[in-house]
């Protein structure tokens, strides 16, 4: 992240910039038919390298899963936020996520089935997921959805989003949207083989009692 330097990004043409760059102008002076990301990061009072700024959307229009390596201070997390603040400025299409050093798996960014209550505990993350999902089959104002997990290293990666890193590696549909493979949440069938080997084990056990 730099200071006073005359930073210029190809050309942005989305609704949603130009929206967010209408209410930090004066009413007198004529929007742009056409603005840069970094119009809205140096409004905000944020100035990074045109390289910087480029490559991460240039990864985000290509892949949609960037990670952002650095020192402390240099705008890892801002930058992603700044953004999606800029495209997303309703606040209902994006979600901050910090992770945890006592992350194992994947249960806190896609829950886990609770069989005392029997019902599936949610995320926040699996619900904007599921969000994001019924958007795009009902083809109402298509739009982009964030997730920003901060401090990914806190944790180990493979263990926590290991499934969410085979399905991104499988590959899209023609649309470009939908993941060829699915993150399987639960399997109802397998507690019923649960339960049935414990209802063999059991009869077991009593014979030979």
């Amino acid at each position: 992240m730099h200071k006073n330097k005359n930073i210029t990004d190809p050309d942005i043409d989305l609704n949603a910039m130009e929206k967010a760059l209408k209410r930090l102008q004066p009413t007198s002076t004529p929007a742009k038919s056409k603005i840069t990301i970094n119009d809205y990061l140096s409004s905000q009072g944020f100035y990074f390298e045109e390289s910087t700024v480029s490559a991460f959307y240039t990864a985000l229009k290509t892949k949609g899963f960037v990670i952002l390596a650095g020192l402390t201070g240099t705008g890892k997390t801002k930058l992603p936020q700044l953004f999606y603040e800029l495209v997303a400025d309703d606040g209902k299409q994006r979600l901050f996520l910090p992770v945890r050093p006592d992350w194992r798996d994947s249960k806190p960014l896609v829950g886990y089935y609770n069989p005392i209550t029997k019902e599936y505990d949610s995320t926040d993350l699996l619900n904007l997921i599921i969000k994001a999902k019924e958007n795009w089959e009902k083809e109402v104002d298509k739009r982009p959805y964030f997730v920003l997990l901060d401090e990914m290293n806190l944790a180990r990666v493979e263990y926590y989003f290991a499934d969410f890193l085979s399905v991104l590696e499988s590959g899209r549909d023609k649309q470009g949207f939908l993941t060829k493979e699915a993150i399987k949440l639960y399997d109802s069938s397998k507690e019923k083989e649960i339960k049935n080997h414990r209802h063999n084990l059991n009869c077991r056990q009593t014979s030979i009692l």
